[in-house]
């Protein structure tokens, strides 16, 4: 059957979206803990709804008027302002952002010197710019190395920047995408042939169109230099996935009544990029009916046209042996017939998963004088991982909410200070148990580092908590919701207080 027009320009658009978000994770922004984020070209305002549920608080620009009152509305009761303003004549508020993002816009612009050149003036110490364009479709170039050399000139580090970025449509890979709805305007500032403004967003140049580069750049303005020179956290920038192949079960081991051990060995690839401990690495299973699982491409997390939809499931990196090629994960055994808890049920030595790997979820802050790691227990392998990989002495402190006392065995720091809550009965991500206990907590002086991991609702509500009533910086706290109660549940769960 033929796809109809609507139906290709949707998920032409769906696939946009998809790069946006895929720039604005490889640039590390789920590792904040929310901030100020700057959207220029925000279309009908996707990005800016799933920023604000990241907890930022996004200001969206678009020249168009009715691009910016369906970003108001599609993003009423979030922390998100829309505002029209053409880009070639942006006016932003110097050091006024965390994050400043641009997809699929500066190819409108004849010249995107001065824009780029305000973004970065508005990213604060430490604040990232994150750009996708297209160079060699229907609109207008701008080399790669002379928008990096505009960052650089207003002081910015290049962390990554690539022209081989590959948008996803319902044919397949597309090559260039040339007609998103960041149109400045209908007064000249573009191509002839160029379509107009609302019907422009999924127009573009031929999937294999000769010439034609998509581009992404990440961009950091360094932390302010003080009289005494700090290291620097390890930028967790990097494309993803570095490592695809096979992982053979070694090994499998009961550790406590939810939590399995195994131990995979890599068969075909070569060693996994982790620099960082509770990295995670994402298992491939087959498609229904298919004998091996297909593999993405390296650097893209692409599938071959054509293939069936597969099982994936994120999993923490407990310990990894480069010298022998084993990797040792913990499987939190949700209770559920869900594939991964099921095939981790019945692993035996020799059973074969596809994976791809790896992702940051903890940056090392080496100026950190404390550690403080919250989480349930899904998160409980990131935080034994993370405490086995603090210096000697450090002073840490893990807050975990379990079942039962039978559940202890899955974290165990004997120099560290624990705090175990016991859920019992209660459904998991209900409660405001790991909360209460963060809050009766006496935390050190001076920088710290705080990461936490679980249910989203939960995580919202620590992450205030830390930031505006503890005062914490936003660069000490890093919380990620590693799971949602369902839709189903959520209206019995009480929200959390805002």
């Amino acid at each position: 059957m033929t796809q109809s027009r609507t139906e290709s320009r949707e998920d032409h658009s769906e696939a946009m979206l998809d790069s946006a978000l895929e720039a604005l994770m490889q640039a590390g922004v789920h590792l904040r803990s929310g901030g100020r984020l700057a959207d220029v070209g925000c279309g009908t305002g996707e990005v800016a709804l799933a920023m604000a549920e990241c907890e930022f608080t996004v200001t969206a620009y678009d020249a168009s008027p009715s691009m910016v009152e369906a970003t108001n509305e599609r993003c009423a009761g979030l922390p998100v302002s829309a505002r029209i303003q053409d880009p070639r004549t942006l006016v932003l508020p110097e050091g006024g952002y965390e994050v400043v993002h641009s997809s699929w816009m500066l190819h409108r612009l004849g010249q995107a010197h001065d824009t780029v050149r305000t973004m970065a003036r508005a990213t604060s110490p430490g604040g990232l710019v994150v750009l996708q364009w297209t160079n060699g479709g229907a609109m207008y170039d701008h080399p790669p190395h002379q928008v990096c050399g505009v960052l650089e000139d207003e002081g910015l580090e290049i962390l990554l920047a690539r022209d081989d970025v590959r948008i996803e449509n319902a044919y397949g890979p597309a090559g260039a995408i040339t007609g998103p709805a960041h149109a400045p305007g209908d007064d000249g500032d573009r191509p002839a042939h160029a379509p107009g403004d609302d019907g422009a967003r999924f127009a573009g140049a031929s999937a294999d169109a000769p010439g034609t580069r998509n581009v992404r750049v990440v961009a950091r303005r360094p932390l302010r230099s003080s009289k005494l020179a700090r290291p620097a956290p390890r930028s967790s920038v990097r494309a993803f996935p570095l490592s695809v192949g096979t992982l053979r079960v070694v090994s499998s081991e009961r550790l406590s009544p939810l939590m399995r051990r195994v131990v995979f060995q890599v068969v075909d690839a070569g060693p996994l990029p982790i620099e960082e401990p509770a990295e995670t690495i994402t298992l491939i299973w087959p498609a229904p009916g298919a004998t091996r699982a297909v593999l993405p491409e390296l650097k893209r997390w692409r599938f071959p046209e054509g293939t069936g939809r597969q099982h994936t499931v994120n999993l923490t990196v407990r310990r990894y042996d480069r010298a022998s090629g084993l990797v040792t994960t913990d499987f939190f055994m949700h209770g559920d017939d869900g594939p991964a808890s099921l095939w981790a049920c019945g692993a035996a030595p020799g059973d074969e998963v596809g994976f791809g790997g790896t992702r940051v979820h903890w940056v090392t802050d080496p100026t950190a004088e404390w550690t403080l790691l919250i989480g349930d227990e899904t998160a409980v392998p990131s935080m034994a991982a993370i405490l086995e990989g603090l210096p000697a002495g450090h002073r840490a402190i893990a807050v975990a909410e379990v079942r039962d006392a039978g559940e202890h065995v899955a974290l165990d720091a004997p120099h560290s200070e624990v705090h175990w809550i016991h859920r019992g009965e209660r459904p998991p991500g209900e409660g405001r148990a790991l909360e209460e206990v963060v809050r009766g907590l006496d935390l050190p002086s001076g920088r710290g580092q705080v990461w936490a991991g679980g249910e989203s609702l939960v995580i919202q509500s620590l992450r205030r908590h830390l930031l505006r009533e503890r005062g914490l910086r936003r660069d000490e706290v890093c919380a990620l919701g590693y799971w949602s109660i369902p839709r189903t549940r959520r209206a019995t769960v009480s929200p959390p207080e805002t």
